[in-house]
C-alpha cells in the first residue's frame, strides 16, 4: 500500500504547485491589464473589426521559464524573415524594429505598410515598432503580451519583448496561407468562433 500512497502523495503535491502558481500568475495578469488599460493605443495599423484575441496570457508566462526560450524565439526570427543575427545582440539586432515589420509582413503580408528604413532616429524607431505591435494585434495576440516600444530600444525588460515574439509565432498557426515555421503547438492557441 506504500507503493500506491508515494505516487498518489506525489500527484498532490504536483498538483498543488500548479495551483500556487497559476493562482500567482493571475494576480500579475490582473496587475498587468491594469497597467494596459493606462498606456494609451499606439497602433499604426488598423485592427480587424470584431478582433479577438486568439492567444492565450498563461502559456506565455509558463513559457518565458524555460531554458532556451530566447534562443528559440531569436532563431525562429531568423528562421521566418530571412535577416540574418550574425554576432549581433538581440537589442542591436531588433532594436529598430526593422527586422520585426518583415517578420510580421512575412507572417501576414502588408500587416505593415510601411518601415522606415533605416531607422536612425529614436522617433523613426518608434514607429517602426508600433506598427509590428499593430500587426501582432492584427495577427491574434492578445493586448496583455503587447510590449512598451521603449523596453526594446533601450534594452529593458526583455522578458516582455521576448514573449510578444513568441506569442506571436503561437498566433501564426492560424494565419491562412502561412506555411511557417511557428512557435509552440496549435493547443497554445485558444481559438475562439
Amino acid at each position: 500500500w506504500l507503493l500506491f500512497l508515494l505516487p498518489l502523495l506525489l500527484l498532490v503535491i504536483v498538483m498543488a504547485v500548479c495551483f500556487i502558481r497559476f493562482r500567482k500568475m493571475q494576480e500579475k495578469q490582473g496587475q498587468s491589464e491594469e497597467a494596459i488599460e493606462m498606456r494609451p493605443q499606439q497602433s499604426t495599423v488598423s485592427r480587424r473589426s470584431n478582433a479577438t484575441p486568439l492567444v492565450t496570457t498563461q502559456f506565455s508566462q509558463f513559457r518565458r521559464n524555460e531554458e532556451g526560450m530566447e534562443f528559440q524565439v531569436a532563431r525562429w526570427i531568423q528562421e521566418v524573415s530571412g535577416e540574418a543575427r550574425r554576432a549581433k545582440s538581440l537589442v542591436a539586432w531588433l532594436g529598430d524594429g526593422i527586422v520585426l515589420c518583415k517578420l510580421a509582413n512575412k507572417i501576414l503580408p502588408k500587416s505593415v505598410e510601411r518601415i522606415h528604413e533605416p531607422a536612425m532616429t529614436e522617433v523613426l524607431k518608434k514607429e517602426n515598432i508600433r506598427a509590428f505591435l499593430g500587426a501582432c494585434r492584427v495577427i491574434g495576440v492578445s493586448e496583455a503580451n503587447i510590449f512598451d516600444p521603449m523596453e526594446l530600444i533601450e534594452g529593458r525588460d526583455w522578458h516582455h519583448v521576448n514573449d510578444c515574439c513568441f506569442m506571436l509565432g503561437v498566433a501564426s498557426h492560424h494565419i491562412s496561407g502561412f506555411p511557417g515555421p511557428c512557435l509552440g503547438g496549435r493547443h497554445d492557441v485558444a481559438y475562439l468562433g
